[in-house]
């Protein structure tokens, strides 16, 4: 045939070569849909979570938050939309079966649009309490085994499951995985070849599943999260895979856990994949905002949202960048390397990515547009000399020491004015203080001393403007007077208590000095009657912060 073409005539040829141009646009109108289809993967999600367990064990904090957590990193970074993700929070079991349903329902409505053959990667999430093979979901259950045929029956090619909770490892002894030791190779495979089922659960058989109050949320879930948004990105190429992912939450869970009283938390996997190439978990090139640490940075990072809600915590080794995708929005930001902290608020706009480094030992940043290069482009990163300094924003500590010099009325005892000092240990909201204070009460020839010692507890609220700052607040204590010292010796029990204004000046971040003054009443023995006074009195304060 090959000899028949090359002797043909020109016409013939030049036919041929138009009848095979024809035959390649047919050929690409009736085929390109179907390839395109069959190479694209599409994605659904279940996330179900419950924070109580009807009395069977202590009641979660974040198990419901963390499940919001982790479908909001499935829409930022991984290609998850809204219409094919079920998030069932703080429902009973059946909610959970109906919600199987909707899945299931969803997966087979993808096949009959685009064709019974095309890709579909579900992904399960759970937190929450567990036991014997059940999850706790309030006074309800829901059997491993339920959660296991719902997914080997769901229809989806790819199936990812990521178990949050204590002894979720008995997930891995059900039918229809083999159990792999921790020291295994996952295999590359591709997301639009890969098929069968992966599980990821966050403990062994009988591990506990640890909740953190400092990263607001399940430790497994918090190094996941943070994992997907780039953290666990090992060659840096803008992706995480199923293996950078298990390994980079696998060694944070432990890290952080190793020395817990009840024993360290060590997540767990199992698969039966097959196919080639990588599985692509999230890809921070789909992110439209972007934050990258330079190379030289190194310490302990914590990017807060608001003043309550973790969003990634992780630890910056020097020598390699790492880039996270974050969603737009203002943002505190803490770096730890040895014992200082440095802190400072950070503004993240759409479409821009921001870069972290070091100029002068301090924090400082650059921040460039993306669109007009396209989500997935990273611009080059910009001289480090023409980065601004982020002002350290670290918040002082509460405690503080003084010292005060204080004057007081003293005409009940026949002086003129008690003075004297006091030292003491001021928090933000209170303080206890320790003072001695004397006067000189004259007798026929000679004048006579008289001291005061007293020891009083403040309590009240500070209001802050910049450096000045103003507390106000009551204070009550109790105290010895000695009185006639050196002629016929006295003692008296005193009480009082009374009003408290300190307007005081901050002079840096550690001095201050303030002008405490107190309006209250003094009640004791004075000679051999019990009398009351008022109590007025003002004081020099020179303060110390830690």
């Amino acid at each position: 045939m090959i000899h028949c073409i090359m002797k043909s005539t020109r016409k013939n040829h030049i036919m041929n070569i138009a009848g095979l141009a024809v035959f390649a646009v047919v050929a690409m109108g009736l085929f390109s849909r179907p390839v395109e289809a069959a190479r694209k993967v599409h994605r659904v999600a279940l996330l179900f979570s419950h924070n109580y367990s009807g009395g069977r064990a202590k009641t979660l904090r974040y198990a419901v938050s963390d499940a919001k957590k982790f479908r909001s990193v499935l829409f930022q970074v991984a290609g998850h939309q809204p219409h094919h993700t079920y998030l069932v929070a703080n429902r009973n079991a059946d909610a959970v079966r109906r919600a199987f349903q909707k899945v299931k329902q969803a997966i087979a409505n993808l096949k009959k649009q685009h064709s019974p053959h095309t890709k579909i990667m579900l992904v399960v999430y759970y937190s929450g309490h567990a036991r014997d093979g059940k999850f706790f979901l309030g006074s309800t259950d829901l059997s491993f085994r339920e959660l296991r045929e719902f997914l080997k029956t769901s229809g989806a090619s790819l199936r990812m499951a990521f178990l949050d909770t204590c002894g979720s490892g008995r997930f891995l002894q059900t039918r229809g995985l083999a159990r792999r030791k921790r020291n295994f190779r996952i295999p590359m495979l591709n997301s639009h070849t890969a098929e069968g089922e992966a599980v990821i659960t966050s403990t062994g058989d009988r591990e506990n599943a640890y909740e953190d109050l400092k990263l607001r949320g399940g430790i497994f879930t918090h190094y996941m999260v943070t994992g997907l948004r780039g953290a666990a990105d090992r060659d840096k190429d803008g992706r995480v895979t199923l293996n950078e992912l298990y390994a980079f939450t696998y060694n944070w869970t432990l890290n952080r856990t190793v020395f817990a009283r009840s024993g360290p938390q060590k997540p767990h996997f199992q698969t039966n994949l097959k196919g080639a190439g990588q599985v692509v978990l999230s890809s921070t090139q789909r992110s439209t905002t972007k934050l990258v640490l330079h190379r030289r940075l190194k310490g302990q990072f914590f990017l807060w949202k608001g003043e309550k809600m973790l969003y990634a915590g992780f630890y910056k080794a020097p020598g390699q960048k790492m880039r996270l995708a974050v969603a737009p929005g203002t943002y505190k930001i803490q770096w730890r390397e040895n014992k200082h902290v440095y802190t400072s608020r950070v503004s993240l706009r759409s479409k821009h990515v921001m870069y972290l480094g070091l100029r002068s030992k301090r924090l400082a940043f650059s921040q460039r547009s993306l669109a007009s290069r396209g989500v997935a482009t990273t611009i080059d990163e910009p001289p480090v000399s023409t980065w601004k300094v982020l002002p350290n924003r670290t918040p002082p500590s509460a405690w503080s020491v003084f010292v005060q010099g204080s004057a007081s009325n003293a005409a009940f005892v026949q002086g003129t004015l008690f003075g004297g000092a006091a030292v003491g240990i001021r928090h933000r909201y209170g303080a206890l203080r320790l003072g001695l204070r004397g006067t000189s009460v004259p007798r026929v020839e000679t004048n006579v001393p008289q001291l005061n010692l007293s020891l009083r507890a403040e309590a009240g609220y500070p209001i802050a403007y910049k450096q000045f700052y103003l507390f106000l607040g009551g204070y009550a204590g109790a105290g010895l007077l000695f009185q006639n010292i050196g002629v016929s010796p006295q003692t008296g029990l005193l009480l009082h208590a009374g009003g408290l204004i300190t307007p005081g000046f901050w002079l840096n971040q550690h001095w201050a000095i303030a002008l405490p003054v107190n309006v209250g009443i003094t009640a004791g023995a004075f000679g051999f009657e019990f009398l009351a006074y008022p109590d007025v009195g003002g004081a020099l304060e020179l303060r110390y912060r830690f």
